[in-house]
């Protein structure tokens, strides 16, 4: 079993205004869904504002959610390479 170093990711952006939500959301998501933050940096995605990132992408995600002044937390992990 090979394991691989990730990080668990959550934020929260109840400090926007819902125009600002809206941008933030194609930011993340792009505006057909399926490209933006998600697709570029392949995060999968395990709750509505939690995801599972390659550890060599933390740096562009704290400084994207610091753009948006968007409180996070990360969690590092030990993710099954299998499970991926």
């Amino acid at each position: 079993m090979t394991f691989v170093p990730m990080i668990i990711f959550s934020y929260t952006t109840k400090h926007l205004k819902y125009s600002d939500k809206v941008r933030f959301y194609y930011a993340i998501k792009g505006r057909d869904g399926k490209s933006g933050l998600i697709k570029e940096y392949d995060i999968t995605q395990l709750g509505k504002t939690v995801f599972l990132v390659k550890l060599e992408y933390e740096a562009a995600l704290i400084h994207f959610f610091t753009e948006w002044k968007c409180k996070h937390k990360i969690l590092h992990a030990m993710i099954n390479k299998e499970e991926l």
